[in-house]
């Protein structure tokens, strides 16, 4: 992904521009939740902030296009970390290993980044990665850090993105199931 980004193949996808016009919104006033610039203005508090706002916060030390590169390369390089966390959840190291090689390859990473220029979803799966694996965590041994770390993830998946919000409880069946199968 790192020449991909580098060659700004993000730049010809279908959103990224909308997510860096969102972004400037927040460089140029954080605290405005109307946005007059586009379709006789409309509220921005319509799609989670916190994607925008972290580009808008890095914008200023490199400008918005970069602000986005760098978002997307540190989510796509974290990626395969969180399919290992998630991972581990229901296999041992090996497995996980290797999906977390596989995470590294997989076709749909590259769509979502370089042809539909889908940021906050990239940004938001990859915290529901982390939130599931630390609830099954939590789960498993208890304890008000990981119930407090579980929430807190949760909470950042909901701030990058709302559509994410459908497959969560899936993903905690899946591990609830997978508890309650180990268990017996």
């Amino acid at each position: 992904h790192g020449l991909l980004i580098l060659a700004g193949q993000y730049r010809f996808s279908f959103d990224a521009y909308n997510h860096m016009f969102f972004a400037d919104h927040y460089r140029m006033d954080l605290w405005t939740l109307w946005e007059p610039r586009w379709y006789t203005g409309f509220s921005v508090a319509s799609y989670p902030p916190l994607v925008h706002q972290l580009i808008s916060l890095l914008s200023p030390l490199a400008g918005l296009d970069v602000a986005f590169a760098l978002v997307l390369w540190a989510t796509l390089s974290v990626y395969p970390l969180g399919v290992y966390v998630f991972s581990r959840v229901f296999v041992g190291r090996t497995a996980a290993g290797y999906a977390a090689l596989g995470a590294a390859l997989v076709p749909s990473a590259f769509l979502s980044a370089h042809a539909f220029g889908q940021l906050p979803s990239l940004v938001a799966t990859l915290f529901a990665l982390f939130a599931v694996a630390a609830l099954a965590e939590f789960l498993c041994r208890g304890g008000r850090l990981n119930f407090a770390l579980s929430v807190a993830l949760f909470a950042v998946v909901m701030a990058a993105h709302h559509a994410t919000l459908l497959f969560l409880p899936w993903a905690i069946a899946a591990v609830v199931v997978h508890l309650l199968m180990d268990e017996s």
